[in-house]
């Protein structure tokens, strides 16, 4: 059964990320918060919803999912890339 959960929330991502290449960042953004739903630690999703964020310019969300990105993926450098540009925008 987790296995299940887990290849679903991994199509559920992929789509969030398709959706968001295309410029649909509100689909974008749904389906990242629907992957959150099942699994709350996926860091892709953390990542799909920051870059949602990040469209709408609201960037105090950004950085949130961003945080979540890299607290559950610290190995991954474009997770602190991305908080860092978020955290930039908003100095603006």
């Amino acid at each position: 059964m987790q296995q299940v959960l887990a290849d679903k929330v991994k199509l559920i991502v992929s789509d969030s990320k398709l959706a968001f290449m295309q410029g649909r960042y509100e689909e974008s953004l749904r389906l990242a918060k629907q992957a959150l739903d099942i699994d709350r630690k996926n860091p892709d999703a953390h990542q799909c919803a920051g870059n949602a964020y990040m469209s709408r310019e609201d960037y105090e969300s950004a950085i949130k999912s961003y945080k979540k990105a890299v607290e559950y993926d610290a190995d991954n450098g474009d997770r602190y890339f991305n908080k860092w540009m978020a955290w930039r925008k908003l100095q603006k």
